[in-house]
């Protein structure tokens, strides 16, 4: 990640960046030092007994003054009085953290080939937050779908797996050390023979998002929440990171606009993932951002 962050510092537009933020800070060290020295001549004298010094001090703070406005950002947030939360969207593990946290799933909530693969952030859980045992979290599951009286459909078809799938949007709690996982159906299983993948579109996804929104409001009981990039991952949303970004903090603020769902969301990103200039856009999309 520090290559990373060097190889930005040493582009050409970041270049350009560190040179006008070095201009306006030693413009106005320079206008801080003339203008008074024009209007009192013990402050001139006192300038003037400096010699080289003050080009030097000028010189070597308005370096760290531009290198501190383009070092690679690695968080940005913004807090939103109308709705009273702030968004936050950072490097990191969302395992770390000690928040209720939320994760992305396919409409069949399968658990079994998970814990093998390792690699959709699913399996991750049940590895890491439930020692492996499936089958436990696939209890958890079924008692969450049956505590809020949610039906699926049933595909007897189906070789492997379960057999009853839900629509995107469904959206399951597992407890853990005190705080609750929120799984949520992002994507569709598309089968084509015997080959298999998950499906997804922005469409889909801010719909998931909203009843994810709903559920975490109910649910969630106002404890600050972590989410991953949806749609960035095994569910194949065709849109850039940064967009996919876009439309999760877009979506969270419109609907929190209307009724507050947490004090804080996070969106955190993984270091595999990580791109400085994407943090410069996010800087200025959550600026402009006046809902």
């Amino acid at each position: 990640m520090i290559n990373i962050k060097i190889s930005h510092l040493i582009k050409g537009e970041s270049l350009k960046q560190l040179g006008k933020f070095f201009l306006i800070a030693f413009g106005t060290i320079w206008l801080l030092i003339e203008f008074p020295s024009s209007v009192n001549s013990d402050v001139k004298t006192y300038v003037e007994s400096l010699g080289q010094n003050v080009l030097i001090f000028s010189t070597i703070l308005s370096l760290i003054y531009g290198f501190f406005r383009v070092f690679p950002k690695t968080s940005v947030k913004k807090e939103f009085k109308a709705s009273n939360t702030l968004v936050e969207i950072k490097l990191g593990d969302i395992f770390n953290e000690k928040t209720n946290i939320a994760i992305g799933s396919s409409d069949y909530f399968d658990t079994n080939y998970d814990i093998n693969s390792n690699l959709s952030l699913k399996s991750q859980v049940i590895n890491k937050c439930f020692n492996s045992d499936s089958k436990y979290v696939d209890n958890l599951i079924q008692t969450s779908l049956s505590n809020q009286n949610l039906t699926g459909i049933a595909n007897e078809s189906r070789f492997e797996g379960k057999k009853v799938k839900y629509p995107p949007g469904t959206t399951v709690i597992l407890p853990h050390d005190n705080r609750k996982i929120f799984v949520v159906i992002i994507s569709k299983l598309i089968y084509e023979g015997t080959r298999k993948h998950t499906s997804s579109n922005p469409q889909l996804l801010n719909n998931a998002l909203n009843k994810l929104w709903e559920t975490v409001k109910t649910e969630g009981r106002m404890k600050p929440l972590t989410i991953p990039v949806f749609g960035s991952g095994l569910a194949r949303v065709n849109l850039s990171f940064l967009l996919l970004i876009q439309l999760i903090v877009l979506s969270f603020v419109t609907y929190s606009k209307n009724t507050r769902i947490t004090e804080k969301l996070t969106i955190s990103i993984h270091e595999s993932q990580y791109n400085p200039s994407d943090f410069e856009e996010l800087k200025k999309f959550l600026e402009s951002m006046e809902i």
